[in-house]
């Protein structure tokens, strides 16, 4: 998603990076790890989060804030370049665009339509927050870790952390806000459909680690790569014209 001014890119981030922990619970789907059940929705989220500079963006200022904050990282060598940092949200180093990187990979190709609109409308508004005057919500980086604590391990089914409020609410009640925040980019993308279908779809069946688990249940790991075949291939999700289609 392009920006007319670079230098809006890091501000940006700061009005994304407290939804970050949603779009993990919403595609989470790595549960398993070295044929065990780790306990966790999506293990794959908490294997990033043990490198240093992986996780949310800092709270910035300014562009050259951003940039001081990436060359510290990068002189400490807690990441490898201070021109492409491997956080969550990252601006190009000379590209008008804006990089988030904090989902799972989901095996539906519906779902992925539909995060991938999530993110879209997100920057948008985001954009034009900034574009307003508005810096971001100011919340601590502790926060955050926390809230993407309880994304990785519950999924869409927990409890987890609104980093906006800092109170314990469920993930379709923070579904709901989020789509309260972004509905008027939704609208003019045509997505608002897809992405509410979507939510519809998580409160019936879950996320792909509940599928995952679901077939593990019924047939272990075999079904488990038999069900993803499935889920990859099936015409529905590549059709899914409306927002209706989707595994189950």
């Amino acid at each position: 998603m392009s920006f007319r001014p670079t230098g809006m890119s890091p501000l940006a981030s700061n009005h994304l990076r407290v939804w970050l922990p949603l779009l993990v619970e919403m595609s989470a789907n790595s549960p398993f790890h070295d044929g065990r059940d780790t306990g966790f929705a999506s293990w794959r989220s908490v294997m990033r989060l043990g490198f240093p500079s992986l996780g949310p963006p800092p709270y910035v200022e300014s562009f050259d804030d951003y940039r001081r904050t990436a060359a510290a990282m990068a002189d400490v060598g807690g990441m490898s370049f201070a021109e492409l940092p491997f956080w969550d949200v990252r601006p190009h180093p000379r590209l008008p665009t804006l990089e988030v990187r904090c989902v799972d990979v989901p095996a539906d190709a519906a779902d992925s339509a539909a995060i991938a609109a999530v993110v879209r409308a997100l920057v948008v508004t985001s954009a034009r927050l900034v574009e307003q005057g508005d810096p971001g919500p100011r919340r601590s980086g502790e926060l955050l870790r926390a809230a993407y604590w309880y994304a990785t391990r519950d999924g869409w089914k927990g409890q987890g952390v609104d980093a906006l409020s800092g109170r314990m609410l469920s993930a379709p009640e923070r579904a709901r806000r989020l789509v309260a925040h972004i509905g008027a980019a939704l609208e003019e993308s045509g997505d608002l459909e897809r992405v509410t279908t979507f939510f519809d779809r998580l409160a019936t069946r879950g996320t792909g680690a509940d599928r995952q688990r679901a077939a593990h249940l019924a047939g272990g790991f075999y079904a488990v790569v038999d069900d993803l075949v499935t889920c990859m291939t099936d015409s529905r999700t590549r059709e899914e014209p409306d927002g209706a289609g989707g595994c189950a």
